[in-house]
C-alpha cells in the first residue's frame, strides 16, 4: 500500500466535480410579457412555446427566440436573450451563450438567475474568475441559490481552494440536505485532498440519494482504495461496471486494484478495456 495518505496507487483522479445548469423557468414571464405587446407586433405563440421550452432542439429553439427579439417589446427581449443563451448552452456554445446573456443583463433588470445563467457560460468558457464573480453576485441576489452555490463550489475546486469549496457544498446541503451533487462533490474535495474517511462518508450518502450512481461507486472505489480495503474497493468497481459497463475510469481503477494484487493479467485486460472505451469516446466527451 501506498507509504502515506496522499500517493495514490492510480494516475489522477478521476473525481470530475459537477456543476449544474437548470434552463431559466422563463415559460411563464414570456408569455405573459408577450401578453402584453400590442396584438400587431405580438410574437407568434408558437415561437413563445418553444422558446421557452427544452423538448425541441437547440437549433430550433434558437430560431425560435431570435425571430421575435427585434420587435419584442423591452420587457420581453431580455427574457427571450436568456432562453436564447440557454439554447446555446445546450448546443455547447457558451461563447455565443455569453453574448446573449450579457445582452439580457444590459437591456434588462438583472436578477440571481441572469447572473447565475451568465456564470455558467463563463465556465464553459474557462473564465474561472468570471464565473466566481457571477455566481457570487447571483448569491448575493439570492443567498438560496443553491445551483449558483454549488457552481462556485465547482469553480473553487478546480481552483484547488478546497476550503472554500466545502463552504459552498456545506452551504447546498444546509439547504438541500438530500441533495445529491453537493455530496458527491464535496466527497470528491475530501477524496483530492486524502481524506478517505469523509470521502466514504459523503459517496455513502450520495448512493443513498441515488442507488444507481454510478460514477459515486466509482469514486467511492477509490477511496476504499486509497484506505487499504481492497475488498470493498474491488465490490464498488465491479458494481460501478454492472451500472455503466462503458465506465473507463472504472477499468482502470480496478486495473490499478488488479496489479496491486498481483494479478498482471486481469490489470492488462482492464487496461486494455479502458483504452479501448477512450479511442472510442467521440472528442471533446470528457
Amino acid at each position: 500500500m501506498p507509504e502515506s495518505k496522499n500517493t495514490r496507487l492510480i494516475a489522477g483522479a478521476s473525481v470530475l466535480p459537477r456543476y449544474v445548469w437548470a434552463a431559466p423557468a422563463l415559460a411563464g414571464l414570456l408569455l405573459g410579457a408577450a401578453m402584453s405587446v400590442a396584438q400587431a407586433q405580438a410574437p407568434q405563440p408558437a415561437d413563445i412555446g418553444i422558446c421557452s421550452g427544452t423538448t425541441h432542439s437547440p437549433e430550433d429553439r434558437i430560431a425560435a427566440c431570435t425571430r421575435p427579439i427585434r420587435r419584442a417589446n423591452p420587457q420581453l427581449a431580455p427574457l427571450l436573450l436568456l432562453n436564447r443563451g440557454t439554447a446555446h448552452l445546450d448546443r455547447g456554445d457558451p461563447d455565443q451563450a455569453l453574448a446573449d446573456f450579457n445582452d439580457a443583463i444590459q437591456r434588462g433588470r438583472p436578477n440571481s438567475r441572469s447572473f447565475h445563467s451568465r456564470g455558467v457560460a463563463q465556465l464553459g468558457r474557462g473564465d474561472l474568475n468570471a464565473a466566481i464573480a457571477d455566481f457570487s453576485e447571483a448569491i448575493r441576489g439570492d443567498p438560496q441559490n443553491t445551483d449558483a452555490l454549488l457552481n462556485r463550489g465547482v469553480v473553487h475546486a478546480r481552483l484547488g481552494e478546497s476550503a472554500r469549496a466545502v463552504a459552498d457544498y456545506d452551504a447546498v446541503i444546509r439547504l438541500l440536505p438530500r441533495h445529491r451533487d453537493a455530496y458527491y462533490n464535496r466527497g470528491g474535495v475530501w477524496l483530492l485532498g486524502g481524506d478517505y474517511d469523509r470521502a466514504i462518508a459523503d459517496y455513502d450518502v450520495a448512493i443513498g440519494i441515488r442507488p444507481n450512481d454510478a460514477a459515486a461507486f466509482r469514486d467511492r472505489g477509490d477511496a476504499h482504495l486509497q484506505r487499504g480495503d481492497l475488498d470493498a474497493a474491488a465490490a464498488d468497481f465491479e458494481e460501478t461496471l454492472r451500472l455503466a459497463p462503458e465506465n473507463a475510469p472504472a477499468f482502470e481503477s480496478r486495473a490499478a486494484l488488479r496489479r496491486h494484487e498481483g494479478d498482471i493479467a486481469g490489470a492488462e485486460a482492464d487496461e486494455a478495456s479502458a483504452e479501448r472505451l477512450r479511442q472510442a469516446r467521440p472528442p471533446n466527451r470528457p
